[in-house]
């Protein structure tokens, strides 16, 4: 289990960014990626929505409504998972550069986001979803 702490510096910044875009570079067709899935135990993790790479640390989702069954595979998890996420959300993250940016969300981008924060809680989705049947892998 890893746990993870905030991300304090502009230095760390600067490394997590770097490490985190050089695996989606690699892995053109993920959506994003968190530092413990590289054993970092920072709060921080990308996401790529419409081609654009999004760097995001520290994030806390300040309010959710509704919610939409999202089909979702993982690099950590073989499989496809049902998970419900939030049909839109408001966040609050610090950026590449150190500032606070508070955004509203719609639902693709919301998927991502909070996908890519239950890593840094520790949560994947085999914890929060079921298998989707159509997967060819099953449950352990």
């Amino acid at each position: 289990m890893i746990f993870c702490v905030d991300v304090k510096s502009v230095q760390e910044i600067v490394e997590l960014k770097s490490a985190l875009e050089k695996v989606m570079e690699e892995r053109p067709k993920i959506q994003g990626f968190s530092a413990p899935q590289l054993k970092w135990n920072k709060r921080a993790f990308v996401i790529r929505r419409k081609g654009v790479i999004t760097f995001m640390a520290n994030p806390k989702v300040l309010w959710k409504f509704g919610h939409i069954k999202s089909n979702e595979g993982c690099e950590s998890i073989k499989g496809r998972y049902v998970v419900k996420r939030p049909f839109i959300m408001q966040v609050e993250y610090m950026d590449d550069r150190g500032n606070t940016v508070r955004k509203t969300v719609l639902y693709k981008k919301a998927r991502i986001i909070c996908h890519e924060i239950d890593h840094l809680n520790n949560i994947t989705i085999r914890d929060v979803g079921k298998i989707w049947w159509g997967s060819k892998y099953v449950r352990e």
